[in-house]
Order: C-alpha cells, then sequence, then structure tokens
C-alpha cells in the first residue's frame, strides 16, 4: 500500500475530548485515503507549484549584464570557473523531477477523487481547471529542465532529458536514456496544448455562478491558459535557435512566431502594449495586460537590502549592473552607441535612467555620487565594484534607514507581453525577415520592435530602426532590445547560450570615475567560459546512478 507525505493545504481538525498528551497520528496517508478527501488529492498537485520561484535568483550574474559581489555565490562561482557537472548549481533536476513525480501521480488518480460542489457543472469545471493546471506545472518544469541541460551528446547528438509521464516506482527501471531535444520540445508543446484546452486565458468573473466559483478570479494565483500559450512560445524559440537548430530550418522560426503572435493576438493585439511596462515590477493592478502570470505579490525589502547604495543604508552592495550593458542602451533618438559616449549619461535612451543608477541619477529621490570621494564610489565597503547600481526590480518605497525602516510590495512574473513582442519580433525576422507578415495574424517583427520601442520613449519616426532592412542587421537591433528590456530578470544568460553568442566571455567592464569626474573603463571581472558551455552539463552524481544518462559534450 502507498503512503505519501502531503504538502499541499491541510484542514486540521480536533476534538473536544482529545489530549493533546494523546500520540498524534503521523503525516503519512495511504492512498486510499488521499484520494478520497479534495483537500489532500488537491495537495498533491500543489507540489507542482510549491518549488516554483518566488523571487528573482539574479541568473544575470552568470552573464555578463550583472556582477554579483557576493564570490559565494552560486552564478558568481559559475561565472569565475566553477561551473562543474559535480557542483550543479542551477539546482533544478531534483526539484524538477519531484515536482513532476507528484504532478504525474495526480493525473493518474485525481479523477477518483468526489468533490463537494453544489452542481456537476462546478464538479467538472474544477476538474477541468485542475487537470490543465497539471499539464501547464509539467510543461513548466521540463522547460525549465531543457534550457539548463539539454545540450549536445558526445556522438552529436541533441539531447534534452529524460521524459517520464508516469508515476515512477521503486520498482521500475530507473535507469532511463535522455530524449532527444526534439521529442522533449513536442512533449512540452503537447503538455502546454492540454493546458490551453482547459484553462480559461485569464482567471475572471463573468457573473456566471458555476464558472466564478470554479474559474473566476478567485483562481488567479494559478497557472492560467496565457501563460500555457506564454510556454509554448518560450519552449519553441529555444528549439528554434541556432543552439539547437544548427540548419537554421525555418519551419521552426516560423512556429515560435505563430506562438508567440497568438499570445500577443489574445490578448489585445500588436498595437496593446501595456505602457505600465516598463515598471513592471510594481504594478498592483492585475488586470494589466502587461502581466501574464506572477508570484503573488510579497512584502519585504531584501532586494533593496541587495541592491541600494551604502548611502541609502544597502548593507551588502552585491547587486552590479556591467558597464557591458550600460554600452547597449542608446542614444535617446535610438541609435546605438559606441567608445566614450556610452559613460555619457546625458542624452540617453530613458530606460538606462529607470533602470540602472549612474553617477549623478537618483534613487528614492536621492542624487547617487559614484565618483572616488563618494561612500557610494568603486569599491567602497558595501559599494559597487562597477560604477553602477541596481534599479530595475527595486520598489523605491522600501527604506532601510534603521530610524525609519519599511517594507514594500514587490512583483515577480512568470510570464509577461513585453517578453511575446521580443519573443516574436526575434522568430519572426528569421522566417520572413523584418516587415515579412506572420501569416495567421499579418503581425510583423519591425511592428514588435516598434512597440517597444515606441513605449521606452523613443521616437515613433525610429530613423535608426527604419534604417535596418535586411535580416541579420535586425537581428543586432532585436536581441539588443531584449537584452536591455529584459535586463536582470533571468533571460541574458540562457540568451547567450542559446544563440551560441560570444558575448558570454567578455570581461565584465566598470567604469573607476575620478575625484574630478574623468572616466576609465576598467576590467572588473573575467568569464572564464569555454565552447562547450553554450550547454549546460547533466549533474554528475545522475550520471553515476544511470548509465544511460548520457553527459552533454566536454563535461566530465
Amino acid at each position: 500500500m502507498k503512503k505519501y507525505i502531503i504538502f499541499g493545504l491541510m484542514v486540521a481538525c480536533c476534538s473536544a475530548c482529545s489530549s493533546w498528551l494523546e500520540p498524534a497520528e503521523d503525516n503519512y496517508r495511504t492512498d486510499e485515503i488521499v484520494w478520497s478527501l479534495p483537500s489532500y488529492a488537491e495537495g498533491v498537485l500543489l507540489n507542482g507549484y510549491r518549488e516554483m520561484p518566488t523571487n528573482y535568483d539574479w541568473e544575470d550574474a552568470a552573464s555578463d549584464d550583472l556582477l554579483h559581489a557576493n564570490a559565494g555565490y552560486k552564478y558568481s562561482r559559475m561565472a569565475l570557473g566553477q561551473w562543474a557537472s559535480n557542483d550543479d548549481q542551477f539546482s533544478y533536476w531534483k526539484k524538477g523531477y519531484k515536482a513532476i513525480y507528484y504532478i504525474n501521480l495526480f493525473l493518474e488518480n485525481f479523477e477518483k477523487t468526489e468533490y463537494s460542489w453544489i452542481s456537476a457543472e462546478q464538479d467538472s469545471l474544477h476538474r477541468q481547471r485542475l487537470r490543465g493546471e497539471a499539464h501547464a506545472l509539467r510543461a513548466w518544469w521540463y522547460a525549465e529542465l531543457l534550457k539548463r541541460h539539454a545540450g549536445e551528446s558526445v556522438s552529436g547528438e541533441l539531447l534534452g532529458v529524460p521524459i517520464i509521464d508516469y508515476t515512477i516506482s521503486s520498482a521500475d527501471d530507473w535507469n532511463l536514456p535522455r530524449n532527444t531535444m526534439q521529442e522533449c520540445v513536442a512533449f512540452i508543446l503537447e503538455d502546454c496544448q492540454m493546458a490551453i484546452d482547459n484553462l480559461p486565458d485569464r482567471y475572471t468573473d463573468t457573473g456566471e455562478t458555476d464558472w466564478d466559483a470554479t474559474l473566476g478570479a478567485r483562481w488567479k494565483n494559478r497557472f492560467n491558459g496565457l501563460a500555457a500559450k506564454a510556454l509554448k512560445a518560450r519552449v519553441a524559440l529555444l528549439a528554434a535557435s541556432p543552439a539547437f537548430n544548427p540548419s537554421n530550418d525555418q519551419t521552426k522560426w516560423a512556429e515560435a512566431a505563430e506562438y508567440a503572435a497568438e499570445v500577443i493576438q489574445a490578448d489585445g493585439g500588436i498595437s496593446n502594449l501595456s505602457a505600465n511596462g516598463l515598471h513592471f515590477w510594481t504594478l498592483d493592478n492585475e488586470n494589466d495586460h502587461e502581466i501574464i502570470y506572477r508570484e503573488r505579490r510579497r512584502e519585504g525589502k531584501g532586494r533593496e537590502q541587495d541592491a541600494y547604495p551604502p548611502s541609502l543604508f544597502g548593507n551588502r552592495g552585491y547587486l552590479n549592473p556591467s558597464h557591458n550593458l550600460v554600452s547597449a542602451f542608446g542614444d535617446a533618438n535610438g541609435f546605438p552607441l559606441s567608445g566614450d559616449l556610452t559613460y555619457n549619461y546625458n542624452g540617453r535612451d530613458p530606460r538606462l535612467a529607470a533602470y540602472i543608477v549612474y553617477n549623478g541619477n537618483t534613487l528614492r529621490g536621492t542624487p547617487i555620487n559614484t565618483t572616488a570621494i563618494s561612500s557610494d564610489g568603486l569599491g567602497k565597503v558595501n559599494a559597487t565594484l562597477t560604477g553602477y547600481y541596481l534599479k530595475k526590480l527595486l520598489n523605491e518605497q522600501v527604506n532601510l534607514d534603521p530610524q525609519n525602516a519599511s517594507n514594500s510590495q514587490h512583483n515577480m512574473c512568470y510570464f509577461r507581453m513585453t517578453e511575446m513582442f521580443l519573443a516574436f519580433a526575434e522568430a519572426a525576422n528569421e522566417a520572413y525577415g523584418p516587415d515579412g507578415a506572420e501569416p495567421k495574424t499579418g503581425f510583423t517583427a519591425r511592428q514588435a520592435m516598434s512597440a517597444i520601442r515606441t513605449r521606452a520613449g523613443l521616437p515613433q519616426a525610429d530613423a535608426y530602426m527604419n534604417s535596418l532592412t535586411g535580416t541579420e542587421d535586425f537581428r543586432t537591433l532585436v536581441r539588443n532590445e531584449r537584452r536591455v528590456e529584459l535586463c536582470f530578470e533571468g533571460f541574458r544568460f540562457y540568451d547567450l547560450r542559446r544563440w551560441k553568442s560570444q558575448n558570454m566571455f567578455e570581461d565584465i567592464t566598470a567604469v573607476d570615475i575620478s575625484a574630478i569626474g574623468e572616466v576609465e573603463v576598467i576590467s572588473a571581472q573575467e568569464r572564464p567560459y569555454e565552447e562547450f558551455m553554450f550547454y549546460g552539463p547533466i549533474p554528475y552524481s545522475e550520471t553515476l546512478k544511470m548509465s544511460e544518462l548520457d553527459q552533454n559534450k566536454g563535461w566530465m
């Protein structure tokens, strides 16, 4: 007889005649009990949510965009040459397959459970939602495993991870080979489609009793159908990228463009990009089009403790944007900059001032001085190591002054619409060029880029973008826009790898500003990656346990 530890929401009951001195029933439940009680059954599914991130993990610290001042931080160690198969800094393999185990268990058994809804229609809709959530969660976990561990084997085959779509037991064969990349992508897309077929795009009340009870706004923190569509687009884009599409198969780019366009069309179309997207991390309007699916809003001050300069009582100085990234922000007219112009902060893309604190820019309404004479200057205690401070993702209502400290609310988005516009622009440009229309929607890559850049405050008559007519030049623009718009959200490291970009090997650069304002660009940290690291390793401990589990080329 199976026994489970239930991690979901439990209802504790006590009796007046029971004594707290009597032995308590342990936390193990037989399968008959689990599937006979709705709260226990749903608790099995909730394990699929349990390990999802609740805050940004600063994976950009492994890229050329961010220097994390704690050399012992997992992504710092990766960036400093300590990335190895026997030190899995990703830490997703075990928790991913643990979540997948519970999801498979739920899918195999949840129809046994008798729910207590007031009508057959509510019972049916409730089961429909649970089925959709389960498939969406399984797709999410496999997508996370794929982007970290998929790669080229020693034999040259592009492999994903083992697909397990059943409840594996101790009696089963655990020595499973990796499925091909193509098989993994197809499996994830199929799960996404199951979720889309069973979930509403967004959980909103309609005034219809049965719907509102089971698929209405009260379920807003669960995986929704629009997020499943966005996941479908994200995975298709990965599969179309150079690292996994060496023959540059145009049908893969077209498929990724189609899926991203479907998300955009489902939520207002190419002209409906939210004006609030530049500051999505403080949005409290749950109906804003920018946010597709997010972690519930949490109150705290941890990000600000890691990022505020000493003058604002920041006590760690961990999060240091690179001058490499600052150089990616063009001028106020949208033209790229180079050389000395990259540390002239006047007349720049408005997103620079919104996302990064440079010398003279404000944080909490206070101008920050990063010159050599300031406590916020390069190399001072708990101060910047690059000449810059993080501004994006912080809530400036947070006060760290010990005499008047306060917390504030933060968002952590799993999917937002800006990512979909950028994914569409990238895929559509590769499939059809800057101005070729995606067949089902008629959207073009240039239209998506125009929406992004116009919202950013660049001129609507975008002379630089309009001068780019070829796929290659437009690709450079799209990739740079993706870097700027999605900075610090955990995309850059994976983008560099899926593009097989040489930027992965660039030193992190900093600006050292003297007391009289003279600026010197210096190297702040080397990034000793090697070419084979475009693909991440399979954890060494797993290859020891399973001889059929091929390692990626170059890793031990």
